[in-house]
């Protein structure tokens, strides 16, 4: 009897021993499910997960930080801002384990806000991987940064650099699986993870990225054709000069050999003063397709005010500085 007890009593002790090393090893994820169980979502907040084509891991990630959408004093208050020129649109304040998203209105921007979900959501699953995890994306992420790097990749990478130093992968692993549609079977499987339909949140970032490319694509090219366009007229309106000072000499020449008596007979005369008739009208017409193109400069030069006025309330919409009451 004595020794039965002994046995249940050495199995207790080993069931608490071990019972205590799991929740040990796995307190964050305990943590984690605690908060989830602690939050409700709203339905703008369901919605950003459900649109942004998140899994039930991603989900969790997601709920666990009990995400909100802020307005800017909020925003501004909880998210730490490096430079005034650079507005972000999200953060994870891993310290109280946190997701904030400002709240942008602009309609023609659909999607920015389900986009910054998922990204912030991957900050909170990259806080969650082992090393060993770590070591194993490393080599991945920057294989597919060289491969799909563009300019503006490049000078956002810059700026992490500068202003987040030490935050180059954690900040590749959530904007390459947001924002560019293949990432190699490797990571396309890792992710996989987090998105029930990875594409889901790219398309949001296509469809909104369009709107200022297209606005920027055009005001390049506007701009550029305004300048030739320019060029052209200055030179095209100093050689008009020109030739109406030289027609003006013409005309007083000619006025003052009529007076003279210069003119043999009156067929001279007539053929000259035609002459000079034929080049005021050609005069005449050169200065109104002159002016027609200058007009047109005119409204090419509102056009490109008018683009950049939209490219200026765009960029407000997604400056959290812009939206302080």
């Amino acid at each position: 009897m004595r020794t039965a007890r002994r046995i249940v009593s050495g199995v207790l002790v080993l069931s608490l021993v071990a019972g205590g090393w799991f929740a040990f090893i796995n307190r964050q994820w305990i943590a984690d499910y605690l908060s989830v169980q602690q939050f409700t979502a709203s339905e703008p907040i369901a919605q950003l997960a459900g649109r942004s084509g998140m899994s039930e891991k991603g989900e969790f990630y997601f709920y666990a930080s009990h995400p909100r959408v802020v307005d800017a004093d909020e925003f501004n208050t909880a998210c730490e801002r490096r430079e005034r020129t650079s507005p972000i649109l999200g953060c994870y304040v891993s310290s109280t384990n946190r997701i904030f998203v400002y709240d942008v209105q602009n309609a023609e921007l659909d999607g920015i806000k389900e986009v910054t979900a998922a990204h912030e959501m991957l900050h909170v699953a990259y806080a969650r991987l082992s090393q060993s995890d770590i070591d194993w994306l490393e080599p991945r992420l920057e294989a597919a940064y060289q491969r799909l790097r563009t300019d503006k990749l490049d000078q956002r990478m810059n700026y992490y650099a500068s202003a987040q130093p030490g935050s180059r992968l954690n900040e590749l692993h959530s904007i390459l699986p947001t924002e560019f549609y293949d990432l190699g079977p490797e990571l396309e499987e890792y992710y996989a993870r987090y998105f029930a339909n990875r594409r889901a949140v790219v398309d949001f970032h296509e469809q909104y990225s369009h709107v200022f490319y297209q606005l920027e694509d055009e005001s390049q090219a506007l701009a550029e054709r305004l300048e030739d366009d320019l060029a052209r007229i200055n030179t095209d309106s100093a050689s008009y000069a020109t030739e109406v000072a030289a027609l003006n000499q013409a005309i007083v020449a000619f006025n003052t050999r009529a007076s003279s008596g210069y003119f043999s007979s009156q067929a001279d005369f007539t053929q000259a003063r035609s002459q000079l008739v034929a080049r005021s009208s050609q005069l005449e017409a050169e200065r109104n397709a002159l002016d027609a193109r200058i007009d047109e400069y005119n409204t090419n030069v509102e056009r490109l005010n008018a683009l950049g006025a939209k490219i200026d309330r765009l960029n407000k919409s997604i400056d959290s500085f812009e939206g302080i009451q």
